[in-house]
């Protein structure tokens, strides 16, 4: 069963499921010394395209064999901007097979209505209402020193509602107000009471599901995975993680967020001014932080070059092997020795990767030379400084072989991006000179096949690989330019 979940893991996130798994049921049912009372949230957090979602969706897969689970995606639900609605809605789904069962369909119907007086009580706090008739400021000003006889001041909120009044009414107004304020302050202070009222009986009723569920090898806790939190905008973020900690804190339920808290706390930072510490704020939701482990670099890069349709027959690269251990390198592993010799983020890998899949899209049905099309790329997206300034020495030394007699020429990464552009500015008559010896080298090959496939026009050729690369800056994803995680 596991293994039909995990089909594709590239990662081993499997193990890394199994561990959270047995981590999480620990937590209710104590063993470990560790017992919650209350709700629990983690979150599941890693940088850009490091799989969160992969994650996620086959963990909330195996996890659903012995336990309620739902799954969400926040992103999708932010437009409606109510996420009490959208978490009752998924705790709806995860208690689905249980439903038939009277007893938990009538607890669920109590919690559905009680949760409908917490969302009318929430409701009520927004309404706001104008006569649309105007008062003159000096009878506010008598106003507010009845009030303040009273012991008690006008608010902002007051005055306008007195404002509103209309004129007509100030006399009435003005004998009515000092007892107005104190039925103001009752009425707010009953309407605050019913909605803690509501809030406690809601979550009355959801303990009571929780207490409930056992059948078929299925028990508490209830899982909600929410993934795509930090897509979100801040203020539902936000709203969201308050709606978790005050309307279903109740033990025997998880929450599991998938998000990158660094990207999160910036966005929070940048929504309420840059001396919030959004950090800080969000810690007051998170129980505990799970890092996914770092994903193994070469798996990285093809599980990027699949999910952008890079492949072999779209590039092609010089026969190289690396020295030091001697074999020759894959597909991918080319690609990752480019990104490991100038250090190449993982972030900066997924947009690298995208102006790679950019360029191919650009050229058609025409293949690409990967070695020269991905130094100038990086340079490009560098500048000559940083890639110049790279400690030679620490390069990984490769070896293109010549066609005849078998021997190689040896070359950094970087000293071949050199040799490319010095047989690119050979006149044709020094090609053809060339390629009439016995050693010609497979740089001098390239430059001999690609000369007579059409220049003029051709963006994919490789002596005007420079305005391919400017075409593919004009393109841009605004959430690869945000870094704002996108699924892997």
């Amino acid at each position: 069963m596991f293994k039909k979940i995990w089909d594709g893991d590239l990662f081993d996130r499997r193990s890394e499921a199994l561990m959270l798994q047995g981590y999480l049921e620990s937590l209710t049912n104590g063993n470990h010394g560790q017992h919650v009372q209350r709700a629990f949230t983690i979150a599941v957090d890693a940088g850009y395209g490091e799989g969160k979602s992969f994650f996620l969706k086959r963990f909330a897969e195996q996890v659903s064999i012995n336990h309620p689970v739902a799954f969400v995606d926040a992103w999708a639900d932010d437009l409606a901007d109510q996420p009490m609605v959208a978490l009752a809605a998924t705790l709806k789904k995860a208690l689905k097979p249980y439903l038939n069962e009277p007893e938990v369909k009538q607890t669920f119907d109590k919690f559905v209505g009680k949760a409908g007086r917490v969302a009318k009580c929430a409701g009520l706090g927004l309404i706001k209402r104008a006569a649309g008739m105007v008062i003159t400021a000096p009878v506010v000003d008598e106003l507010e020193g009845i009030v303040k006889d009273t012991g008690h001041s006008l608010t902002e909120g007051m005055k306008k509602s007195i404002e509103d009044g209309g004129k007509d009414l100030a006399n009435g107004l003005i004998e009515d107000v000092s007892r107005a304020s104190f039925t103001l302050m009752d009425g707010r202070i009953n309407a605050f009471e019913e909605g803690q009222s509501a809030i406690d009986e809601m979550k009355k009723s959801l303990a009571a599901i929780v207490e409930k569920i056992n059948k078929d090898g299925h028990s508490a806790p209830i899982i909600i995975v929410i993934d795509e939190l930090d897509r979100c905008r801040p203020t539902y973020a936000i709203k969201l993680l308050e709606e978790i900690k005050h309307l279903f804190d109740v033990r025997g339920l998880i929450f599991i967020l998938g998000v990158h808290l660094e990207q999160l706390s910036c966005s929070v930072s940048g929504a309420y001014g840059s001396k919030f510490d959004g950090g800080k704020y969000l810690s007051r939701f998170i129980d505990r932080r799970y890092k996914l482990r770092k994903p193994d670099a070469f798996h990285f890069v093809s599980q990027l070059c699949a999910q952008y349709g890079i492949l072999e027959e779209k590039i092609e690269f010089f026969l190289m092997r690396q020295r030091n251990p001697r074999k020759s390198l894959n597909f991918f592993e080319k690609i990752c020795a480019y990104f490991d010799v100038y250090s190449v983020s993982a972030r900066d890998r997924i947009k690298l990767i995208h102006q790679i899949q950019t360029c191919i899209s650009l050229s058609g049905s025409n293949r690409l030379q990967g070695d020269y099309l991905i130094s100038l790329l990086i340079k490009n997206f560098y500048g000559l400084d940083y890639v110049n300034n790279i400690n030679r020495n620490d390069l990984f030394k490769f070896y293109v072989p010549e066609s005849f007699n078998k021997s190689t020429h040896e070359f950094n990464l970087q000293d071949l991006s050199i040799e490319i552009e010095r047989a690119l500015a050979m006149s044709e008559e020094a090609i053809d000179e060339a390629m009439s010896k016995d050693n010609q080298s497979e740089i001098i090959k390239l430059m001999y096949y690609h000369r007579d496939n059409g220049q003029d026009g051709n963006i994919h050729h490789i002596t005007r690989y420079n305005d391919l690369i400017s075409t593919v800056g004009r393109f841009s994803d605004p959430m690869l330019d945000a870094s704002v995680p996108v699924i892997a």
